[in-house]
């Protein structure tokens, strides 16, 4: 995410968006987000959640989708889904947990749904298998931290840090 210098700009571009999908040439019907969801700790699956206008709530959940129960939705995610409700699209947002790293089983899920929903037939396989080599080079790192850390001598087990990506 790249914060925008002109305040401005978030709406300009939710337009620009939506007088696209809008146009002749693409005629789209709905706008979909996406969105992580911060979280901490082990992530060991990636449900995928929806914030949707009612109308949309049973066909989502049709899918598997649950409710997000509370949050809020910021950046041009948000500016989109407003401009968006705004004119004659359907517009919901998707999300998933995430970590503070790259975390791409998260993006899987979301696209295991959509095409679901789409019949798409997206390959999810890498995203999977990258997720899997990020994780096994964080617990590396952590494990090279922990040894450094008994080297020295510091305070502490150093545990912390490899049972945070196991």
């Amino acid at each position: 995410e790249v914060p925008f210098q002109i305040p401005t700009a978030y709406n300009d571009l939710s337009k620009t968006i939506c007088n696209w999908a809008l146009s002749e040439d693409v005629k789209a019907k709905e706008i979909v987000i996406f969105q992580g969801i911060p979280q901490r700790g082990i992530i060991d699956e990636y449900p995928v959640y929806y914030a949707a206008e009612e109308v949309m709530m049973d066909h989502l959940e049709k899918f598997g989708v649950t409710k997000v129960e509370k949050g809020i939705i910021v950046g041009p995610e948000a500016t989109v889904l407003n401009e968006a409700l705004t004119n004659r699209l359907h517009a919901y947002a998707l999300f998933t947990p995430v970590l503070e790293i790259p975390t791409p089983e998260g993006a899987a899920s979301i696209l295991e749904v959509l095409n679901k929903m789409y019949e798409l037939t997206i390959d999810t396989a890498s995203l999977i298998e990258q997720g899997k080599e990020i994780k096994s080079k964080m617990l590396e790192l952590a494990q090279k931290a922990q040894q450094y850390q008994q080297q020295q001598q510091l305070p502490g087990t150093g545990k912390e840090y490899t049972g945070y990506f196991q």
